[in-house]
């Protein structure tokens, strides 16, 4: 085998598993929580297990340097 070839392969290897490595964690971080079902004195409802997130961006005006 030639050095160019092990080097192609060695990067499409290489790319292989970093593309493998981030679908993985993208899947399992983006995943939404099961909701449970609570039930009290006869009425049932659904509540979510995560949390509505918000953020918030500050932006001040001052004085270029």
């Amino acid at each position: 085998m030639s050095l160019s070839f092990k080097k192609i392969a060695g990067a499409g290897l290489l790319t292989l598993a970093v593309v493998g490595g981030t679908a993985t964690y993208l899947n399992s971080t983006l995943m939404t929580a099961p909701s449970a079902t609570v039930a009290m004195d006869g009425v049932t409802s659904e509540q979510s297990q995560t949390s509505v997130r918000h953020a918030e961006v500050i932006v001040t005006e001052g004085q270029a340097s």
